[in-house]
């Protein structure tokens, strides 16, 4: 029992003098990743393709499981129409951790693009290895079905009752519904369309037909099934209809396709692809809409708690647009965001002084005054 103790104290006193440098070494990753997709970035926007790529494989190298590392690989093969050289990269990826969903979307999404309709058809079989009832399974499942519901695979409605059973309650059910229900109505299944549709509320379909519109680049008809949607919906989902509704009114061009295509990732659960996407396209957008896209992706950031994230797009609007209509509710929330921990109370009391001075007449001033005081008091958020 004693040695037992003594063993115990001894592991527990060599893991306290290691974890300074296990910290150490994480934050050096976190920054040498950071970095990597800046860079790679930089050189996406320029057309450096072939430099970003090899930014990109260092990065994989030094850190396999690199989410944001993958996607951004992924879009700049895409670019230069060599998708095919992301299947190692994300191998390596789903070998280190075999349950992780991102990896096989990735490859699933590359088999899509090359058309390679016999790889896709073994990836359910494949999936089945993924824990039962894990989230990782159900939007690995999920993204399989919307691939056969648009190649008509003849396995789909089999595999839709399957993943209903087994997620009963998952926010894809409805959405993959109405897809499958709209496909069959195309093809003249009208009463099998009907049967589908049996069990889901009048709001959802329009809700799901209103996604699928803008998922196919059709803004009317996506835009007018949401509104026709809202009196349906809960207060929160229905406020954040609203807004959506209004930034498709309001939007034009690049800014209007690239928040279709982010209000349609996150309706999927794939948040964390509108980070990687909209950090490639920001500059493609005109200077006099990116506030609007850039509140609204941090707006997903925050819905799907990639706060980080968030952070790094109200970081964008403050300091690269501080007279637009979004900047000053972005100034609060960043320096709610940096207030968090002692280190960054600094900044957090000079972003809440910044927005007291450039916005006076704001609404929200009065509640910035509340918060600054409290720092300065020395009491956190």
């Amino acid at each position: 029992m004693k040695n037992s103790a003594f063993a115990k104290l001894a592991f527990f006193g060599i893991l306290s003098l290691l974890a300074p440098v296990i910290l150490q070494a994480q934050a050096r990753d976190s920054i040498f990743e950071a970095e990597s997709l800046r860079s790679a970035l930089r050189q996406e926007i320029e057309g450096n393709f072939a430099e970003a790529e090899k930014i990109l494989k260092d990065l994989m190298n030094h850190k396999p499981t690199s989410t944001e590392g993958l996607f951004a690989l992924e879009r700049t093969l895409r670019s230069q129409g060599r998708i095919k050289d992301i299947f190692p990269i994300a191998q390596r990826y789903q070998d280190s951790e075999p349950y992780a969903a991102i990896p096989r979307i990735v490859i699933l999404r590359a088999f899509e693009e090359l058309n390679a309709v016999d790889e896709l058809k073994k990836q359910w079989s494949t999936a089945e290895i993924l824990p039962s009832g894990s989230i990782d399974r159900r939007h690995v499942l999920a993204e399989i079905i919307r691939l056969e519901i648009a190649r008509n695979d003849v396995d789909v409605q089999e595999h839709f009752v399957q993943f209903r059973s087994e997620f009963p309650d998952a926010s894809e059910v409805d959405e993959l519904a109405v897809m499958l229900a709209v496909k069959l109505e195309i093809n003249g299944y009208d009463m099998a369309a009907k049967s589908l549709l049996a069990g889901v509320e009048r709001s959802k379909v329009l809700l799901e037909r209103g996604y699928l519109y803008l998922a196919s680049g059709e803004v009317v008809p996506g835009r007018s099934n949401l509104r026709k949607a809202v009196s349906g919906l809960p207060p929160t989902e229905a406020t954040n209809i609203i807004s959506l509704i209004g930034l498709l009114e309001k939007l034009e061009g690049k800014a209007l396709v690239v928040v279709m295509r982010s209000a349609v990732l996150e309706h999927r659960s794939q948040a964390n692809l509108v980070a990687s996407e909209i950090k490639s396209l920001i500059d493609a957008i005109p200077l006099t809409d990116q506030p609007a896209v850039l509140a609204y992706s941090a707006r997903i950031a925050d819905n799907a708690e990639l706060r980080m994230q968030a952070s790094e797009f109200r970081y964008l609007l403050v300091h690269d647009h501080p007279n637009a209509a979004e900047t000053p509710e972005a100034t609060l929330d960043l320096a709610r965001f940096k207030a968090v921990g002692s280190a960054g109370v600094g900044e957090s009391i000079q972003l809440l002084e910044d927005l007291i001075i450039r916005h006076p007449d704001n609404a929200i001033v009065p509640i910035a005054r509340r918060e600054l005081g409290k720092l300065k008091d020395g009491n956190n958020l």
